[in-house]
């Protein structure tokens, strides 16, 4: 125990504690390169994961019907559309199979029975309007699995309207994971805001030196 870190923290240090449950405790990460990013900390000590039962698991623990917090949970729209990974379907260049390949692809995307069973049995948004829009507007749809039966379909529906993809670029995921972490060091008061800006910016000069930055 005397050399955990966990089972010492400081007051400084549970400050950044968001949730405790019976097993497990959640703590904001000081290295938000994701911006709510958090720590899950198992409240015993464990050799491993094979140590784990079940119902330590903490999703496992909310979807059970009887045990766990079915219900309790619901999704609410924030103050920005925000668009960051997803399920992805690639292909290699030079596949010897492409016919093969193309089926699978719009079997994932245009078959609408494929597409409603990913929605039926996984609680999955697919990537089909037309289903999309079925389950939005179906009064009777909801998610039981760890909703209180909220219709997740029409809250997701309304926020893809609302995502810009035409400012894409490839620079974006090192751009968005630096501007991150370096107003991160201007959160935690290391430096002021026009040092942190400072430092993003010779990041940025560092990595991608054909970018034009601000005079």
């Amino acid at each position: 125990m005397e050399n955990c870190g966990w089972c010492n923290l400081t007051e400084e240090d549970k400050r950044f504690q968001v949730y405790e449950g019976t097993f497990w405790s959640v703590f904001l990460s000081d290295e938000q390169d994701y911006i709510g990013r958090c720590i899950l900390v198992l409240k015993r000590h464990c050799g491993s994961m094979s140590e784990l039962t079940d119902y330590n698991f903490c999703m496992t623990n909310a979807m059970d019907p009887e045990q766990g917090c079915v219900g309790d949970w619901c999704i609410v729209k924030g103050p920005q559309a925000y668009f960051w990974g997803g399920t992805w379907l690639l292909a290699a260049t030079g596949s010897d199979n492409t016919e093969m390949l193309k089926d699978i692809f719009e079997t994932f995307t245009k078959n609408e029975d494929v597409c409603t069973k990913l929605v039926e049995n996984d609680n999955q948004f697919p990537n089909n309007t037309k289903v999309v829009d079925k389950f939005a507007n179906d009064p009777n749809y909801g998610n039981t699995a760890i909703l209180d039966g909220q219709n997740d379909i029409a809250v997701f529906a309304e926020l893809a309207k609302d995502i810009k993809w035409e400012n894409h670029t490839n620079y974006d995921q090192i751009l968005n994971e630096g501007l991150q972490n370096k107003l991160q060091e201007y959160f935690n008061g290391s430096v002021d805001k026009d040092t942190a800006m400072k430092n993003f910016y010779q990041l940025i000069k560092e990595t991608y030196p054909n970018i034009k930055l601000p005079a």
